[in-house]
């Protein structure tokens, strides 16, 4: 079984993933009505998922004994 040191390095590295994920949604998203899209609607949409299903799984594993 996995120690509460090892617990809590792969909470850090989860939560960490979750911060990346917002980082780079923040900065793929267009300033202006022409600024180039780095990355396109259909997929940030698919990263929001994966950061918002990233960030309950943290939360379930938080609440964990």
């Amino acid at each position: 079984m996995a120690s509460v040191d090892d617990r809590q390095r792969i909470l850090a590295k989860l939560i960490n993933a979750c911060h990346d994920l917002e980082d780079a949604l923040k900065q793929s998203a267009p300033l202006a009505r022409y600024d180039p899209v780095v990355v396109p609607q259909v997929l940030r949409n698919e990263l929001v998922v994966l950061r918002d299903d990233l960030a309950r799984i943290v939360h379930r594993l938080e609440e964990e004994p």
